[in-house]
């Protein structure tokens, strides 16, 4: 069964310095912040940039000190050691497709 994606949502990714990248997505690609956390609210820095109209199109999670020094080794985005992608979310037409697209999801990782 295919399902229809209404676009991508947000991409997800983990910087090695926030504010160094907001500076990047700024300045070169003309991104707006749309919000910021961090200590000692949030747990570790992070931004919700947007393109245009919509909240946020990109979201940065800057790398713990902690989880760098201790060199997990760990997949889990929670503790991830190395900058990089960390999800891209998409948008779905309805609520009934996404628990179908959620379902045949299910399905093919059972």
């Amino acid at each position: 069964m295919g399902i229809h994606l209404g676009r991508v949502g947000h991409i997800g990714i983990h910087v090695s310095d926030v504010d160094r990248s907001i500076d990047f997505y700024r300045k070169v690609l003309g991104l707006k912040i749309t919000g910021r956390w961090g200590p000692p609210d949030f747990g570790r820095p992070i931004c919700f940039m947007r393109i245009n109209d919509k909240h946020h199109d990109v979201v940065l999670f800057e790398l713990s000190e902690d989880v760098r020094n201790a060199g997990i080794t760990s997949t889990d985005s929670r503790i991830r050691r190395a900058p990089g992608l960390d999800h891209i979310a998409f948008e779905v037409d309805s609520r009934q497709d996404w628990s179908s697209w959620r379902s045949t999801m299910c399905a093919l990782a059972a």
